[in-house]
């Protein structure tokens, strides 16, 4: 069977940042592709089968045949090259526009989208304006940061083969707690975006110019390219934790972009239109992954602390 003919499979949940991205990067190369929906907060993505898919316990993941893709940067990479005849959203790095391209992806990818995220929740009295994410977010981190050996050392028993794996997770959920109740580095990480915004605002001038008059361009030009996903993701997790005062009005060039992606199907389809995906795909599963889990719950608050996290869930993987 060829490469092309073999079927891809995104192992994603659509609230996660990364997952956004790499379900932008296929409905932009119009694949066919299935969705498995990943459901960390009854802890999938902790699972050997999972596991043995990608070693990090993260989401998202691809497979494709038998070969398998972890993290959004590798996937968008493996897509590009797996199906040249669709739209390539990496041009080749060799030439200037791939690596202006390969550059702003760089850029974009260094914010520290966890620590922003927790963080603007943890302060949102004094940092955010209109946020949608709820409170309840920052209980659940609380709740898994302070002690994550809890979450963690069941799985540590039953499967000692990926004691690492549960360590790694482990330190990193304690090291993000750390970080997210100090507000200076909150506050760090929101002026290092700022300065993100103004390099866009001077790009999209720049790109501006050398586009025809009134015609449509994004970041880099008339073509939607990989440094556009990258952007077009972070712009909805800034409206979702409530900074979108960073740029919305006082940086015209990057609010009309923002405007013109909520014209584009593809990110509505990927980033926007969540709801109604909520109602009809995540309660029914729920439901019936915490029917096999009755023996362990001990409340109706854990379920409906569960329910909540699963739309509102933030991480690559818990």
């Amino acid at each position: 069977m060829a490469l092309h003919e073999k079927e891809l499979t995104l192992f994603y949940h659509f609230s996660s940042y990364y997952c956004q991205r790499s379900l932008l990067t296929m409905e932009e190369k119009g694949l066919a592709f299935k969705k498995r929906l990943m459901l960390p907060q009854v802890h999938e993505n902790l699972e050997p089968w999972y596991l043995d898919i990608n070693i990090k316990g993260e989401i998202p993941a691809l497979t494709h045949g038998d070969h398998s893709v972890s993290d959004s940067n590798q996937i968008l990479d493996y897509l590009d090259k797996a199906f040249p005849e669709s739209q390539r959203l990496q041009p080749d790095e060799r030439t200037p526009e791939g690596k202006k391209v390969q550059q702003w992806r760089n850029q974009i990818d260094d914010v520290k989208i966890e620590l922003l995220t927790v963080g603007s929740i943890r302060y949102r009295n004094e940092l955010t304006k209109n946020a949608l994410a709820p409170g309840v977010i920052l209980k659940i981190a609380e709740g898994s940061g302070k002690n994550p050996g809890a979450m963690y050392g069941p799985f540590m028993q039953k499967y000692p083969k990926y004691k690492e794996v549960y360590e790694k997770k482990i330190a990193k959920w304690r090291s993000l707690r750390e970080r997210y109740n100090d507000y200076d580095q909150v506050v760090g990480e929101i002026k290092r975006l700022d300065v993100i915004f103004d390099e866009i605002e001077k790009q999209l001038q720049e790109t501006k110019s050398q586009s025809g008059s009134g015609e449509e361009h994004w970041l880099l030009g008339h073509t939607f390219t990989a440094a556009d996903v990258y952007l077009a993701v972070l712009l909805n997790r800034v409206k979702y934790v409530g900074l979108l005062h960073h740029f919305h009005g006082s940086k015209p060039l990057l609010t009309a972009y923002y405007e013109r992606l909520h014209q584009r199907e593809t990110f509505l389809k990927s980033c926007v239109n969540l709801p109604s995906m909520f109602t009809s795909t995540v309660i029914p599963v729920m439901i019936s992954k915490l029917k096999e889990m009755a023996p362990i719950i001990i409340s109706i608050g854990v379920v409906a602390t569960a329910l909540v996290y699963g739309f509102f869930y933030v991480q690559r993987g818990s």
